[in-house]
């Protein structure tokens, strides 16, 4: 069992991410205040995983590229997920060994680091203008057709 969990909340911006730590003590737990996420955070991790049994948990954002979001099989992301890794979409989630078969249904890239290619190569396989239209963005952002 734990001693220590450590529980990280992720952000697109830096400034937003925090991190918080409960420690059991023969009383209970123990929690100590938030803190901004320090930038070497596996140092942080296995420090605490050091000094006693730790478990940590990440809250993090996810969506999808701008690239991918109009060829999704639903209008939104939570009903996306449901398709995702089925169908024509069965390749989704895989890691694409060769930017050939990139496409807004096999969208990752690249398995391995190739000496050449750039986000461009990637934006390009995607059918999109520009490394900066693939982003992911916030959702305000995606509403209001803003870019990130």
């Amino acid at each position: 069992m734990f001693e220590r969990l450590l529980h990280f909340d992720w952000s697109v911006r830096a400034d937003k991410c925090w991190y918080a730590t409960a420690t059991r003590t023969s009383g209970g737990w123990v929690i100590e205040p938030s803190r901004p996420v320090p930038r070497d955070t596996l140092t942080l991790l296995f420090k605490q995983a050091d000094e006693r049994a730790t478990l940590a948990g990440f809250d993090m954002p996810i969506g999808l590229s701008r690239a991918v979001r109009p060829s999704l099989p639903a209008g939104r992301f939570p009903e996306a997920l449901q398709e995702l890794g089925r169908g024509r979409w069965q390749a989704f989630f895989e890691v694409a060994d060769d930017i050939a078969t990139v496409h807004p249904g096999h969208p990752f890239y690249p398995r391995r680091a190739r000496r050449g290619q750039c986000q461009h190569d990637l934006a390009r396989a995607l059918g999109v203008s520009g490394a900066r239209a693939g982003y992911r963005g916030t959702p305000q952002q995606a509403a209001s057709g803003g870019s990130p």
